[in-house]
């Protein structure tokens, strides 16, 4: 406790941080448009801290263009507002870079130099430094690598020679965890780091506190619904166990979209969500959070996070764990053995709109990535397809998984341990279209496993999947438009954007 108390008065550890991710169905009211280009992103970044009070900005060198004299454009346009807030002191913009061990290296190179760059900077204008001084290492799989950059960036630091006092002398890295697997034992990353920082030969790395990075879309993506929101819990509960042993606070970071399968994270979801991820003190305030709810509802939500994210992780036991793994397992077998059988999905996808302007992306499920037969697009895509034609992935294979579980005797635990699922799959079944499961089963009997999961999701959890306001009946007529013209080979994206509107999110 005395450790935490010393980091929070040593810095701001920020609640909201406003990211890119391409979910928003409407546009931006900073920019009237709801795609965003490389050159207007340095605006939303600006709006997102001056006019939305996000504390915190990612800004995502990973997988798409960026534009690297973000600090410099910020400050010249802007310096009164960062004048009195500032950088690295009041509020925080951090790099996702690439991850050199799946994109070619040469974009982290540079992001090193925005660093030293923005500090220089901020030197010259008597501001606070270091203005940027984290880095989140995006599919992290071991200590080992996040190790890695940390020294390289030091020794890159110490060589550098284009400024007077070249700075910050280190970085913290931020890993950002994407698999199932690893979030359930995510407390062993975090010590073997902490021990390869204090047992370097070059210099001793301090390590105050962590700020471990959870993500919630791809292993959704990856696994199903289930297996990314118990895989989250545990890995949030292995963070506290690991501070108590350790003495070392975490402040767990957790990416969120605001559609049930990507996190369920919306200006209408705050108090459920708060209480559903318990332990985390970070979160993702992406597009469709930010241009969705309307402003007025948006500000409102973001200060609510802004005071709130102080609950304690539920710290699991031995046994619990084992629980966990087992119920991870049973639900990602059913979801995998029915998404590579659905080859349409990549067709369905095709059709999303576009709102960022990307490279090809490298990542656990990149485009071309291929899961048994089919080949997945990237996890708002992939949500966006499935909607649209009225089959929200919410329901992939967890109907099966919930009956499994109701025979193995794990069902009341699962139910316990995961509250908010009876009302997250309510929410699914408003946008549930089963005439049109019943004609994609016509052509691939794997959609009609999907009709059988939403029937025991029914019968298990005592619910009645159907459209009961305006908008989710004009989406349903919309997803059965939608599946008559992708028959007849038309363009359905027109479609796509307006039922990605009525349930205000993309995907």
């Amino acid at each position: 406790m005395q450790a935490r108390i010393m980091v929070e008065n040593m810095r701001k550890i920020p609640k909201t941080m406003a990211t890119q991710h391409p979910d928003n169905a409407n546009a931006h009211l900073f920019s009237g448009k709801a795609f965003v280009t490389t050159q207007e992103e340095v605006e939303e970044c600006y709006n997102s801290f001056s006019k939305l009070d996000c504390h915190e900005f990612m800004w995502d060198w990973e997988g798409k263009h960026v534009d690297e004299s973000v600090v410099d454009k910020l400050v010249e346009s802007h310096s009164e507002y960062f004048s009195k807030n500032q950088l690295g002191r009041d509020i925080f913009l951090t790099f996702r870079i690439p991850n050199i061990w799946m994109e070619k290296g040469y974009r982290v190179a540079r992001a090193f130099a925005n660093l030293i760059a923005a500090n220089d900077l901020m030197e010259g204008l008597g501001w606070n430094t270091p203005p940027l001084f984290e880095l989140i290492l995006p599919m992290t799989t071991s200590a080992q690598k996040l190790f890695f950059l940390r020294s390289k960036y030091s020794e890159i630091v110490k060589a550098f020679e284009f400024v007077k006092e070249a700075g910050p002398a280190d970085v913290s890295l931020i890993p950002l965890v994407e698999e199932t697997g690893l979030m359930m034992e995510a407390n062993t990353l975090l010590e073997e780091y902490v021990r390869l920082c204090n047992q370097s030969a070059y210099k001793k790395y301090d390590t105050p506190y962590l700020r471990p990075f959870l993500a919630r879309s791809d292993p959704a993506l990856n696994s199903g619904l289930i297996p990314a929101v118990i895989s989250v819990k545990a890995a949030l509960s292995r963070f506290a166990q690991f501070s108590e042993t350790s003495g070392i606070p975490t402040y767990p970071i957790i990416g969120v979209g605001s559609l049930p399968f990507r996190g369920g994270l919306s200006p209408n979801t705050i108090n459920e969500f708060e209480e559903e991820y318990a332990g985390v003190r970070t979160v993702t305030v992406q597009s469709a959070f930010r241009a969705d709810f309307g402003e007025t509802e948006a500000e409102s939500a973001i200060d609510k996070l802004n005071d709130g994210l102080n609950l304690k992780a539920r710290q699991f036991s031995d046994e619990e764990y084992l629980k966990i793994k087992e119920l991870e397992g049973i639900f990602s077998r059913h979801y995998l053995k029915t998404i590579e059988q659905l080859s349409e999905i990549g067709g369905f996808a095709k059709f999303v709109p576009a709102r960022r302007e990307r490279k090809l992306h490298i990542g656990l499920l990149g485009y071309g990535r291929p899961v048994g037969k089919v080949h997945l697009p990237r996890a708002i895509a992939f949500t966006c397809a499935l909607y649209s034609v009225g089959v929200p992935p919410e329901f992939v294979g967890t109907g099966r998984g919930l009956k499994e579980a109701q025979e193995k005797g794990l069902l009341d635990f699962l139910l316990e341990n995961y509250r908010g699922m009876p009302r997250e799959l309510g929410f699914a079944g408003e946008f549930l279209n089963l005439e049109n499961l019943g004609k994609l089963a016509a052509a691939n009997p794997a959609w009609a496993e999907i009709s059988k999961d939403a029937k025991i999701c029914e019968e298990i959890l005592g619910l009645e999947f159907e459209a009961t306001n305006e908008d989710s009946q004009t989406h349903g007529k919309i997803t059965s438009e939608i599946l008559k013209k992708i028959g007849k080979g038309e363009n359905v994206s027109e479609e796509y954007q307006k039922a990605a509107e009525l349930r205000k999110s993309l995907g």
